[in-house]
């Protein structure tokens, strides 16, 4: 339990940082103009790259090496719960509108929903210590 918790603590530091990125690309793509859903699909991407890399090196004890199919292996775990973020945040946003704050609300809302289940989903599905999953 108490491993659990310090892993969901060290999640949360790398779901923070990749919310920051996240939100903004995000930011800078819909004021260049890039349509919303492209924006949120290429901003998203830049989260969960970003998770990815954070949760390898601080969050599990990962003793494969990374490699372009590890990282498709976590984007394909993470896809519910960015799937999930994704719809939440592009509801919300067509809700609240383009503006900084809803934005910026939009991606936190999204951001939260997918945190909830991306955690356990990393912990149980891919992040098992030893060799990665077959």
């Amino acid at each position: 339990m108490k491993e659990t918790a310090n892993q969901a603590g060290r999640y949360l530091i790398g779901a923070v940082i990749a919310l920051a990125l996240d939100t903004a690309a995000m930011l800078i793509l819909v004021t260049w103009g890039v349509p919303t859903l492209l924006a949120r699909a290429i901003a998203l991407l830049i989260g969960i790259t970003t998770t990815y890399a954070f949760n390898r090196a601080f969050t599990f004890e990962i003793n494969h090496s990374a490699s372009f199919v590890d990282w498709f292996r976590y984007v394909v775990a993470q896809s519910v719960g960015s799937a999930l973020n994704f719809l939440a945040s592009t509801v919300a946003i067509s809700f609240l509108g383009r503006s900084t704050w809803a934005v910026v609300v939009s991606v936190c809302i999204g951001a939260a929903i997918g945190f909830s289940y991306n955690f356990f989903a990393a912990r149980r599905l891919l992040h098992r210590r030893g060799e990665p999953p077959t």
